[in-house]
């Protein structure tokens, strides 16, 4: 059957290499231009023309970063373009390329539009003669145009084709299945040609590592060896200058052989068989021990969350089995102890105004005291000079009388203010006890009165001395020592003013302890809201969030239960690093190292792998089995990995990795296995690989494949039947 296959699969190859042309070209290593042969089988070559152009500015130096558009028709007609290309800037080279293979002689034109780095556009033509080759074909044999004789032996062929499927396909479903999958390409090329005779040619683009690559869906069958020439004598270069830019084309003819390890299917055919390709994956185990393992939870990964603070739980966020994320909220308890840690905080805050309020007042006191002792200070000089003299006369006694009454005026004074903002204080304490008055205005009003009381003592030391001022003057004058009592009356005022300088000081130190211990206090049941869980000034409502993104295992907590501070409420897991208990052989253990890498496969996640490394290796073997437990750390991102699930392990003992690639990228025949790599979408090399073991649904390549490549997986039957058939 597989031989009938091939049959087929040559023959729809014939038919699809029929409606090719010109084959695809990339640069191989070396910087030759690798071309994928036609399915028709033959490595027959043909002539690539490079058009290359070189832009100087008029310093003579090479100008980069334009952007050039190529299109070339033939001469007398515009519309009749046989190739448009945007050109590549080759480095190396200093010029802007592109390519193109003629299937015609005769004269053309090439159009090309420069947009230079400044923005600035320019267009110009260069006239590209193609002479014929003597003896060769002719024009109308080369012509463009629908084979219709190969287009009515494929639809003949074709039912023939279908006739042999639908016998073949009785006994085997899968090669039956390919045959068609071929047919229909063939098929679909056929009748394609009327589209791909009409086409224009496209341009080169550039692979992976910069090489340049002709777009395998856009080959053409090779026609006669033409080679084309930028001037009548077949000269290799021609210039022209546009606003002092030099415009330096020059065409090299390159002949080019197809590479037999090249299949060129293009990119729509290749859509057409659903064809994929996948990466080659590198594993850093590089072979070694293989044995099963068990997943287990990462007991680093369990978090218990407990309740901050004693209450009672209102509400709860989270069922067990459910996701959470970290900071989400789990639950909320209304909390008593965060109830008085608020009162508190407000208290405090009272206390506080109270406090720098009653250092304010302190401060002022100070001040006035210390003028009033400057001003007793100056008049006892006063005195002092004065007495010196014997300036003081007899109305001593009057001025003492008048002090007498002045300052019982001042003490009335004092009394009246006093009672009246006795009365005001009390109408202030009824207003916050009725909750219609700031404590702040009280808090200031009793400040006040308290000056104010201080000032009714003031007044009455003052009058006390005024009236023994008057006693000592009427006993003065008696005895004629006027003198000396007006110095003494001057220095029981600075005495005074002393006293009272002291005392306002004493008062500012009080109030500053106040204000100190007050901000204790707050910085203390601030710390407490903090720690059950509340804000500053909030309410009695603690909310309990998750501490890290995982799994609720458990929840031990009901709504309306009352709980004490430190109770357990919910259990959490993190999953994304899980443990794989593993059993190995007591032979193999001396192999197995802590820090060696480990491959897990999971079969029942369609043999997904996941990395780890050996974290444990147990002291004892286990009796019956002859086997230790390893214990192996495994990322496990998505958390897909599940408490007791049963995995493959690979650890590694060997050294220098290995190359993977998905079991259905491997194609055996006769013996020989390879895999189809890709070159670029729509064309792939046969590489000859030696293999080694399976790995879930991927094989080990012994040899033959590099990483960084990329290899054909779904299709690749079909690619190999298609490349037979070549």
């Amino acid at each position: 059957m597989k031989r009938f296959l091939s049959i087929l699969v040559f023959c729809a190859s014939v038919g699809v290499s029929a409606q090719e042309e010109e084959p695809g070209h990339m640069h191989g290593p070396d910087g030759r231009h690798i071309v994928a042969p036609h399915a028709s089988g033959g490595a027959q070559q043909f002539i690539l023309s490079h058009h290359d152009m070189r832009i100087e500015g008029p310093d003579g130096r090479v100008i980069i970063g334009c952007t050039v558009d190529s299109t070339i028709y033939k001469t007398g007609d515009p519309k009749a373009i046989v190739h448009t290309e945007r050109n590549a800037y080759e480095p190396e080279n200093e010029v802007y390329g592109s390519h193109m293979t003629y299937k015609e002689p005769g004269e053309y034109v090439l159009s090309q539009a420069v947009t230079l780095p400044d923005g600035k556009k320019t267009s110009f033509e260069f006239p590209v003669y193609v002479p014929a080759i003597a003896g060769g074909a002719t024009e109308a044999e080369h012509a463009h145009g629908p084979n219709y004789p190969l287009i009515i032996g494929g639809v003949v062929g074709g039912f023939l084709l279908l006739f042999g499927i639908y016998r073949l396909g009785q006994k085997n479903a899968r090669v039956g299945g390919a045959a068609l999958l071929v047919l229909a390409v063939a098929g679909g090329a056929s009748f394609s040609q009327f589209a791909w005779a009409q086409e224009d040619e496209k341009g080169h683009m550039h692979g992976a590592d910069g090489r340049h690559i002709v777009a395998p869906d856009a080959a053409k069958a090779s026609g006669p060896m033409l080679k084309a020439y930028p001037a009548p004598n077949q000269g290799d270069s021609a210039e022209k200058t546009v606003d002092g830019i030099k415009f330096v084309l020059s065409i090299e003819n390159e002949e080019m052989t197809p590479d037999p390890a090249l299949v060129a299917i293009g990119t729509e055919k290749a859509k057409l068989i659903g064809l994929k390709v996948a990466p080659v994956q590198f594993s850093a185990t590089g072979g070694g021990l293989q044995t099963t393992g068990r997943v287990s939870a990462n007991p680093n990964g369990v978090v218990i969350v407990n309740a901050r603070a004693a209450g009672r739980v209102i509400s709860l966020g989270a069922l067990p089995g459910t996701s959470v994320r970290r900071g989400q909220a789990l639950a909320v308890i209304e909390s008593p102890e965060l109830a008085e840690a608020q009162s508190a905080y407000r208290r405090s805050i009272a206390e506080i105004s109270q406090a720098q309020a009653s250092v304010k007042i302190a401060q002022s006191g100070i001040g006035a005291s210390q003028t009033r002792l400057s001003v007793a200070q100056r008049s006892l000089d006063r005195q002092k000079q004065l007495a010196a003299t014997g300036a003081f006369a007899s109305p001593s006694v009057e001025a003492a009388r008048s002090v007498v009454s002045t300052t019982e005026a001042e003490l009335a004074a004092a009394q009246t203010n006093v009672q009246a903002l006795e009365v005001r204080v009390a109408q202030l304490e009824q207003g916050v006890a009725s909750g219609v008055v700031p404590r702040r205005e009280l808090d200031v009003a009793r400040a006040e009165l308290q000056t104010a009381r201080s000032n009714l003592a003031d007044s009455q030391r003052q009058l006390t001395l005024a009236r023994e001022a008057l006693t000592r003057e009427l006993a003065i004058s008696a005895k004629g020592l006027r003198n000396a009592k007006e110095v003494e009356s001057a220095q029981a005022e600075v005495d005074l003013a002393r006293s009272a300088l002291v005392s306002s000081r004493n008062g500012l130190l009080q109030a500053q302890a106040d204000l100190t211990r007050a901000q204790s206090v707050i910085r203390i049941a601030r710390d407490q809201i903090a720690l059950l869980g509340g804000s500053p000034g909030g309410g009695n409502r603690v909310t309990i969030s998750a501490p890290i993104s995982g799994e609720v295992k458990s929840r031990t907590a009901s709504v309306g239960q009352t709980v004490s501070t430190g109770e357990p409420l919910f259990d959490l897991l993190n999953a994304e690093v899980v443990w794989v208990l593993s059993d190995v052989f007591e032979v193999d253990v001396p192999k197995v190292r802590i820090g060696q890498r480990v491959e897990v496969v999971a079969d029942a996640l369609s043999g997904r792998t996941y990395a780890g490394e050996v974290a444990f290796v147990h002291n004892e073997v286990d009796e019956s089995t002859r086997t230790t437990k390893v214990r192996v750390v495994v990322d496990n991102p998505g958390e897909r990995l599940k408490q007791n699930m049963f995995v493959r392990v690979q650890i590694g003992t060997g050294s220098g990795g290995q190359i993977l690639v998905p079991t259905s990228a491997v194609q055996t025949t006769g013996g020989v296995s390879v895999v189809y790599v890709e070159e670029m979408p729509g064309t792939y090399r046969r590489t000859v690989v030696q293999l080694g073991g399976a790995l879930g649904d991927r094989t080990v390549i012994k040899s033959g494949l590099e990483r960084g490549k990329k290899v054909v997986t779904d299709g690749a039957y079909q690619l190999s039947a298609i490349a037979v058939g070549g």
